[in-house]
């Protein structure tokens, strides 16, 4: 699997304390700094390196917010920990933080109150920098 800014970063995530609760000062860095600009600070956030070539619908947010950005490293640094498979470890904290928390409910039953899965005849995967099995209820998320 091609990670395209991982090998980047990687280094600066090996360095990050293990076992404990990220914060702002630890990620929020000059070493995970992609672009500045006015206002603007980007910085990379590991849950974007896994795509699914299966999704069936693909929705895509501007950027993940702290919370999310916090949930990716520290799932990605808990799949390094247990010595996984690196597109496990991908594929797992792309699951854990894209549209996380409120936002990701709050989407879904959106989705679902417009009918798209039945207007489009899904039940599968969506990818939407996370991908939910959609034979579970989203009162799961």
């Amino acid at each position: 699997m091609e990670c395209s800014l991982l090998s980047k970063y990687l280094p600066a995530i090996e360095k990050l304390p293990k076992g404990e609760p990220l914060t702002k000062d630890q990620l929020m860095t000059e070493e995970f700094l992609i672009s500045q600009g006015g206002d603007l600070d980007i910085y990379y956030a590991p849950h974007n390196e896994y795509i699914n070539k299966d999704a069936k619908i693909v929705i895509v947010g501007i950027t993940p917010g702290w919370s999310q950005m916090r949930i990716a490293f520290e799932s990605f640094m808990k799949g390094l920990a247990a010595e996984k498979e690196l597109n496990a470890i991908l594929k797992e904290t792309k699951k854990a933080a894209s549209f996380s928390g409120g936002m990701r409910r709050n989407l879904i039953s959106m989705l679902d109150q417009c009918g798209l899965y039945e207007a489009l005849h899904i039940v599968g995967l969506i990818h939407f920098s996370s991908e939910i099995d959609r034979s579970f209820t989203p009162h799961l998320f």
